[in-house]
């Protein structure tokens, strides 16, 4: 018997192997990217990924579902049907996952943000138009209505305990779809795409201009005092999500300048002087929440949280003495 042919088998094993990984390698790096766009959740979004164009058809799938479950602005999504009816059976996860992952950050940051809150919401009306109306019991009275043990849930319904119980989770439901993607895509192999619904983003490998990173824009639309502030940030195999707005904003009887946004442990219109939140996560569905949680505590709160979190990067945009400032954390790069 030949002595040389296990030798030569071994070596064409330890050439050959690591060669077909190389070529495979190759031909993933020269696929093309795929785009695709839409509505979902009352924004628009865009997502593009490297790879073939089978997988387009399944996260499609996934965005119309899940958009059938959590778009409140659907009167036949799951969470429409619960806001009127006072009861769901779910048809498909995702309303009971978010409504989970909103609990738990409800609950790690003493209800500063809350699934409970669309009474509120509507009661104040849009830019607080019916301010003049809400009393203090007024409050008082929908505090207690929107209390998450006003509400029952399990894997297979949401029940509300008392009339008028509605419930939103336009804070943190964006960030959570994006991670699910994501999440699809790398567990079929997918190592470079972008994903971006209204102002969350995730972007992970490289983008189709060969970057390792995507540029984020904030506020792309300012304009006069605000034009100082819009500077570019990158994004690199992490996630991205803002919260408030700089230039829109209601002024109360005093002159100052205040988000649209309520605080749920009070029930009324936050009152922080700040203005944005843009915060850099692991996850979208943590920079989503915690870009919302920066808006309604304090500055102070709002820059412990950052730093003690190594995870965690942020901008925060705030009104000082009718001027705008701004606070970032040391990681949180401009690229101009």
């Amino acid at each position: 018997m030949n002595n040389n042919i296990p030798k030569f088998f071994l070596f064409s094993l330890v050439v050959l192997i690591p060669l077909s990984l190389f070529l495979y390698y190759l031909k993933k790096e020269a696929m093309p990217f795929i785009y695709m766009e839409g509505k979902a959740l009352g924004v628009f979004y865009s997502l593009s990924f490297q790879g073939v164009a089978h997988f387009e058809k399944s996260l499609d799938s996934m965005i119309n579902e899940f958009d059938l479950a959590l778009n409140y602005n659907r009167p036949d999504s799951e969470i429409s049907r619960f806001n009127r009816n006072g009861y769901v059976e779910f048809r498909t996860p995702f309303l009971y996952q978010v409504l989970e992952e909103s609990r738990k950050y409800s609950d790690s940051y003493n209800g500063a943000v809350s699934h409970m809150m669309l009474p509120l919401i509507l009661a104040w009306g849009q830019d607080f138009a019916n301010k003049r109306l809400m009393t203090e019991d007024r409050i008082t009275e929908l505090i207690s209505l929107c209390q998450p043990e006003n509400i029952e849930i399990n894997r297979q319904f949401a029940k509300a305990k008392k009339e008028g119980v509605m419930i939103n989770l336009s804070y943190i439901d964006k960030g959570y779809l994006i991670d699910l993607l994501a999440e699809y895509l790398l567990k079929n192999g997918i190592r470079n795409f972008q994903i971006e619904f209204g102002t969350d983003a995730i972007s992970y490998g490289k983008n189709p201009k060969n970057n390792d990173h995507r540029l984020v824009t904030i506020h792309p639309e300012g304009s006069g005092e605000s034009k100082s502030i819009i500077k570019e940030t990158r994004l690199r195999n992490s996630a991205y999500s803002s919260s408030g707005n700089f230039e829109k904003f209601y002024v109360d009887e005093r002159g100052f300048k205040h988000s649209h946004l309520l605080d749920p442990r009070t029930g009324k219109p936050i009152d922080n002087k700040i203005l944005s939140a843009h915060v850099k996560a692991p996850t979208c569905t943590k920079a989503d929440a915690l870009a919302t949680i920066c808006m309604i505590l304090s500055l102070e709160e709002s820059q412990r949280i950052i730093t003690s979190d190594p995870t965690l990067e942020a901008l925060i945009v705030y009104n000082d003495r009718g001027k705008l400032n701004t606070w970032r954390s040391k990681g949180f790069d401009f690229t101009n």
